[in-house]
């Protein structure tokens, strides 16, 4: 009787991980969550595209990636993680941006930081200023014009 527990408690976990869609689990999601530094474009000596940004091209991607960007905000992601989801949705739902840009802005405490790196250079930048530049469309040229205004 025992194991009939065991193995319907083993059964139950692997449908709810399947309807899930194993979206959660996905490394490039845990990737994103974990990141330490906004980037885009070349950085470092080499000139490589950060794990966060590498990460960030994968799920924008993907069919389910306007889910997996507000999951990202929705779950307390680090905030350069938070920053990558708004670019995300940026691209792929301009109207979710929109409103998850003013929510995440408004409830950032005042001079709250995120590290950016351009080129070899890390510093932290006011977190507010970042969303603003993303708004101001200054990342277009590393994210493409959003979904919503192409023709």
């Amino acid at each position: 009787m025992r194991w009939l527990k065991v193995v319907t408690l083993a059964a139950t976990a692997l449908m709810a991980a399947s309807n899930s869609g194993g979206q959660d689990a996905s490394p490039d999601y845990q990737r994103l969550l974990d990141v330490g530094v906004f980037a885009f474009g070349g950085v470092g000596f080499a000139g490589t595209i950060s794990e966060g940004e590498a990460a960030f091209r994968k799920i924008l991607v993907e069919d389910h990636a306007v889910e997996t960007f507000a999951r990202v905000l929705s779950q307390g992601g680090k905030r350069e993680a938070q920053v990558y989801a708004l670019c995300g949705l940026y691209v792929r739902d301009h109207k979710a941006f929109k409103q998850q840009a003013s929510q995440l802005k408004s409830g950032l405490p005042k001079g709250q930081t995120i590290m950016v790196q351009t080129g070899c250079t890390i510093m932290p930048e006011d977190a507010r200023d970042v969303i603003k530049r993303i708004e101001s469309g200054d990342y277009d040229m590393f994210l493409g014009q959003p979904d919503s205004l192409k023709k």
